[in-house]
Parts: structure tokens; sequence; C-alpha cells
């Protein structure tokens, strides 16, 4: 029998959609209550007309809220995860989404001011941009022009309380050579 040996286990943040299912349970409450009273109140028209047009008026609305918040759930289980394949940022709908390893040169803990981020240098921004969508394209565009990290992740933004640290050290357990010091950002001189 042959010991089975096994690699690192993935990192993974879990998304947050906590904001969007309780505007989805707050429209559907306004829906479903609007609803009843337009039931109740169809009868009563010539009385009070001003309760059916209210209460259409609040189904139309509940229902386009929670409809609205539903399809803004983030579609992915995990905003952020480290594994096998590579680096996958799904933190925003500017996020780059899956970088494989083979396309990252460094990943680090980048200081700016008090606070510290991930960031991930790439190997061929131009070629991993042509395989974004455009929003996070443009995104990283924008900050190679900016001279900044190509991508950026605020891992203390994420519900819990990880660090960026336990980051690197996933990123270490897959390709130790990726990972490098800490840098700090630097204040452009003033002309």
């Amino acid at each position: 029998m042959t010991a089975r040996t096994e690699g690192p286990q993935p990192f993974r943040i879990a998304a947050d959609s906590t904001r969007q299912r309780i505007f989805i349970a707050i429209g559907a409450v306004v829906a479903v209550a609007s609803l009843f009273i337009l039931v109740t109140s169809v009868g009563s028209y010539g009385e009070a007309p001003w309760r059916v047009w209210a209460s259409a008026t609040g189904v139309v609305v509940g229902s386009a809220c929670a409809i609205i918040f539903m399809r803004m759930l983030p579609e992915h289980r995990w905003a952020l995860e480290v594994d096998e394949r590579g680096i996958t940022d799904n933190s925003s709908s500017a996020a780059p989404g899956l970088i494989p390893w083979d396309d990252i040169a460094a990943v680090y803990d980048w200081q700016v001011r008090q606070g510290h981020t991930l960031a991930i240098d790439l190997k061929d921004p131009e070629g991993l941009q042509g395989r974004m969508a455009p929003h996070p394209a443009a995104n990283v565009r924008a900050r190679l022009a900016q001279g900044i990290p190509a991508v950026e992740v605020r891992v203390a933004a994420f519900p819990g309380s990880y660090t960026v640290g336990e980051v690197l050290d996933a990123a270490r357990a897959y390709r130790p050579k990726a990972v490098k010091q800490p840098r700090r950002w630097k204040a452009p001189k003033k002309r």
C-alpha cells in the first residue's frame, strides 16, 4: 500500500452577500404586504383610489427591488481563493478573477500609509488583460499607467479577521518563489 501525499489546502475567503440578502427580504416583504393591501382595497376603489395606486406601486417597487438584488448576489462563492490554479480575486466587479500562477511575477504585502494590501505583479499584463472581461482589464491598465501594482486586494475589507500574511502563507505553500518581501508605497515627488 502506498502512502498518499496531499498538497496544501486551498485558502478561501467567502464572498459576503448579507447586504443583498437583506434588500431581497425587504423587497419581498414590501411586495407581499402591498399585494395584500391591493387585493383588499380593490373593492373600495371609489372610497380610497390612492390606496389601490399606492399598493400597486408598492408591489412593483418591492418586486423590482427583490429581483435587482437577486441579480446582484455574488456569482462566486469565494471572494478570494489561493489554490493550485493560482490566485482568484472575485472581490468586486473590477476584480480580475483567476490569475494563474504562470502569469504571476510576484505576490507581496504592499504597505500604503498604515494599511497593508495584497499586491500582485504580472509577468505579461497585456496577455492577461486580453483574457479578462473589459472592466477588470481597464482597471489593470489604469493601475499600470499610474505605476502601482496591477492587482491589489484589500484583505482587511473581507468579512472575518484575515490578514495579508495569511494569504501570503497560502501562496508560499503553492509557489514559494513568487512571494516577495514587503514593499512600501512611495508618494510621487512634488515638482
